[in-house]
């Protein structure tokens, strides 16, 4: 059976159908929040979570001020970790809430 061109793997077409629908970011919060433990480890996530994720901008709620100046210093390494997670850039700045 011959390859037509607009074949691609199933991954992909999931991809672009999340894109189109606007739906990408939706699901990487979701995935985002189903993960924060695993990501940060218990006590992060027990003090924070995140709120929202729209066009590359990740918002965390966070309830305590130590942890605040904490994530605010340490932005650019959240960023990496959820970064690295999705193995795509999802996350290009982080608002703390």
């Amino acid at each position: 059976m011959a390859k037509r061109s607009n074949d691609m793997p199933l991954s992909e077409a999931i991809n672009k159908m999340l894109h189109s629908y606007h739906l990408a970011d939706r699901v990487q919060l979701a995935d985002l929040k189903n993960n924060w433990e695993k990501l940060f480890g218990k006590t992060m996530s027990k003090y924070s979570k995140p709120i929202s994720l729209e066009k590359g901008q990740l918002k965390i709620y966070v309830e305590q001020a130590p942890l605040k100046m904490q994530i605010n210093y340490n932005k650019e390494k959240v960023m990496t970790i959820i970064n690295d997670y999705f193995k795509i850039k999802v996350v290009s700045s982080v608002q703390i809430i």
